[in-house]
């Protein structure tokens, strides 16, 4: 009998940010092994290879994020029917919580745990739909607890979580996706890049903790050595923004693209950077970025924050 599973996330998938792709790679595999429904947020097409139920995103959470989880949890108990003996994926705790009595197994993702620091504008969101829900399902018999790495196992036993149901899946990458076979000039040809400049790119958000200002502060000891920094990711808005503050013929700077897309922009590249702050506890404590395996799956030289 297929085991039926869903997978129910507070984002919009598909979608560019790296937790939708990571929930959209997960929910691939998942499908050629058991029948999934996954739920979230969408704009445009929703996924075609395994149910998927998706909401529009309410205007009035377009500036609150984590508070939009309230309106899809309503929908999933108003609307939804789950089937007996189903197992829920998630990497929200409060989605678990409410839905915790319509599962026989939930099985709750935690990328990092959100301090202060980090997000100081969503701290009152995070401490109203992250803490109060993670410590409550801490010893709840239903919940198994997967985390990216080894660092953030042990700081969930510190906290008193039961080191046997914490189980440690690590990021990974496909390697068929981004290990294409294209030539460095052919990549550059198609994209539109120069072929006589030393391309050195970073690909992905522009979160503060991930450091890329970082490395737009460091072009000025590069200003005349034949290098382009090609910056991939990030909204228009921060794009238009970034383009005042470092505006340079050799700092090109492309919002989002689709994820297909990158492997070509890795294969254009001759140097790779993932320049994360140790400012910031996700950054320094927590991430497994995806970015990292994404780079080496493409063979090109990295150059990373020496970071834990």
């Amino acid at each position: 009998m297929t085991m039926k599973v869903y997978y129910i996330e507070n984002y919009t998938i598909p979608g560019t940010a790296a937790h939708s792709i990571q929930v959209e790679n997960n929910v691939k595999e998942l499908s050629k092994i058991s029948d999934v429904t996954l739920i979230s947020y969408f704009e445009g097409d929703k996924i075609d290879y395994c149910e998927h139920i998706g909401l529009k995103i309410p205007p009035i959470y377009n500036k609150m994020i984590p508070l939009r989880v309230f309106h899809l949890i309503y929908h999933c108990l108003k609307n939804i029917h789950f089937e007996k003996n189903s197992y829920l994926i998630t990497r929200s705790p409060i989605i678990a919580f409410f839905l915790y009595n319509k599962f026989k197994k939930i099985a709750i993702e935690i990328h990092a745990i959100p301090s202060i620091r980090d997000y100081p504008l969503e701290t009152p969101f995070y401490l109203l739909t992250f803490y109060p829900y993670f410590y409550y399902l801490k010893d709840k018999p239903k919940i198994e607890w997967i985390v990216i790495n080894n660092r953030l196992k042990e700081e969930l036993i510190d906290r008193g979580f039961n080191r046997d149901r914490i189980h440690v899946l690590h990021d990974g990458v496909d390697l068929n996706k981004f290990n294409i076979d294209i030539s460095r000039e052919k990549a550059r040809e198609i994209l539109g890049l120069p072929k006589d400049k030393i391309i050195v790119s970073y690909t992905g958000s522009l979160q503060n903790w991930k450091g890329y200002e970082t490395l737009l502060r460091s072009f000025k000891y590069l200003r005349n050595k034949n290098v382009i920094y090609l910056i991939v990711g990030g909204s228009k808005e921060q794009i238009k923004k970034l383009r005042k503050r470092y505006w340079d013929n050799n700092i090109v700077f492309i919002p989002f693209v689709d994820n297909n897309k990158i492997p070509l922009y890795l294969k254009s590249s001759d140097i790779l950077v993932i320049p994360n702050s140790a400012r910031y506890a996700i950054s320094a404590k927590y991430t497994s970025p995806l970015k990292l395996f994404e780079y080496m799956a493409s063979k090109r030289p990295i150059v990373a924050s020496d970071l834990p």
